[in-house]
């Protein structure tokens, strides 16, 4: 449960700080609103670095990935953690797959 709070809250921050950008959650259909925020990818890299290294810290995760989304334009695709802890091997952002609870949901990024 942590874990999906942790996704929707990163998800739901990304559709607040991404010009013209809502989040959609596929299982409600809730949309956050859009407020400007970060043009610069380096800027949202940054945020995200720092968002995910402590929520990963104090929520004991060991690896997540997000892919953000601009006008159709892959902006930043990035792993943070391990895929593989035992064998020490990272997240890979096109290649790791991640199941929330029981049943995989999806949580989407989409311009609007």
């Amino acid at each position: 449960m942590v874990r999906i709070r942790i996704l929707l809250l990163a998800a739901l921050l990304l559709g607040l700080l991404l010009p013209g950008a809502g989040v959609v959650v596929a299982q409600t259909g809730a949309v956050a609103p859009a407020i400007n925020g970060p043009d610069d990818p380096a800027e949202l890299e940054a945020f995200l670095d720092e968002l995910f290294a402590r929520d990963m810290e104090e929520h004991h995760i060991a690896g997540a990935a997000i892919s953000v989304v601009k006008d159709g334009e892959l902006v930043l695709a990035k792993g943070y953690g391990y895929a593989d802890l035992e064998n020490g091997i990272p997240v890979d952002p096109e290649q790791t797959g991640f199941l929330i609870g029981s049943v995989t949901k999806l949580f989407t990024l989409t311009p609007t």
